[in-house]
């Protein structure tokens, strides 16, 4: 399971379990604030993972504060 990060000329795909860069290149901070995000919110990118593969829509998922 992963999710995509893209922001300006940052792009990269992260792993949900464990949380972790898979590949592409992210700033320091934009790194951080997606490991942040992923970690607080992984039951829900499971969750969606799990929706995606039964070809059902994924759920909106918080931002960061």
């Amino acid at each position: 399971p992963h999710f995509h990060v893209r922001h300006g000329q940052g792009r990269a795909r992260m792993g949900i379990a464990p949380v972790l860069l898979l590949d592409g290149t992210l700033p320091p901070r934009l790194f951080s604030l997606a490991e942040r995000w992923a970690t607080l919110h992984q039951a829900e990118l499971l969750d969606n993972w799990q929706r995606l593969a039964r070809n059902q829509p994924p759920l909106p998922i918080a931002p960061l504060e």
